[in-house]
């Protein structure tokens, strides 16, 4: 968080030296790289993570690295694998969502972000993915009710009122 980068990786090579089977370390090397923009050399992090210790956060963090490398294709092969391993998990539609959004396939987002709900109805950042989508695609009247519905479950959430804010703010309200 400080942009000390270099002592960060040297932190991070010395405790993978005591523990080397620790593949957090690995992956902290790849979320540092990916800070930096070394995408490529993210990814090949995150494989190798992935390749020691497979596991949902490692495919997330491969996805990610494959769409800054402009390979979607790739992260929503990988990302599609991870749901039908995983149906019960949002955070696996939530990343797929997020991977449809970025190549502009806002039907697609839209569809998996609803299913990330129905896996689980309580998660907000289900919701949350749910509403931006509805917003996307100009369903204005839709994202209200179902934030509404959402913040009468989940009163704590605070996402969920700063969507509806985003809501009054796209109808200029």
């Amino acid at each position: 968080d400080l942009n000390r980068y270099t002592e960060a990786a040297q932190n991070i090579r010395t405790a993978r030296a005591i523990r080397p089977a620790d593949t957090d370390f690995i992956v902290q090397l790849g979320w540092l790289a990916y800070r930096q923009g070394r995408y490529g050399e993210a990814l090949g992090e995150f494989v190798r993570a992935a390749t020691a210790h497979p596991g949902r956060w490692a495919c997330y963090a491969q996805a990610a690295a494959l769409c800054r490398l402009d390979r979607h294709g790739e992260a929503i092969a990988l990302l599609r694998q991870e749901v039908d391993r995983r149906p019960n998990y949002a955070e696996a539609y939530i990343e797929l969502c997020d991977a449809y959004e970025d190549q502009g396939r806002y039907d697609d987002a839209l569809t998996v972000a609803q299913s990330a709900v129905g896996a689980c109805p309580l998660d907000d950042s289900a919701h949350t993915a749910l509403i931006r989508m509805l917003r996307r695609v100009q369903r204005l009247d839709e994202a209200e009710a179902v934030t509404r519905a959402a913040l009468e479950r989940m009163p704590r959430a605070p996402d969920l009122v700063i969507e509806l804010g985003r809501i009054c703010d796209d109808r200029n309200d």
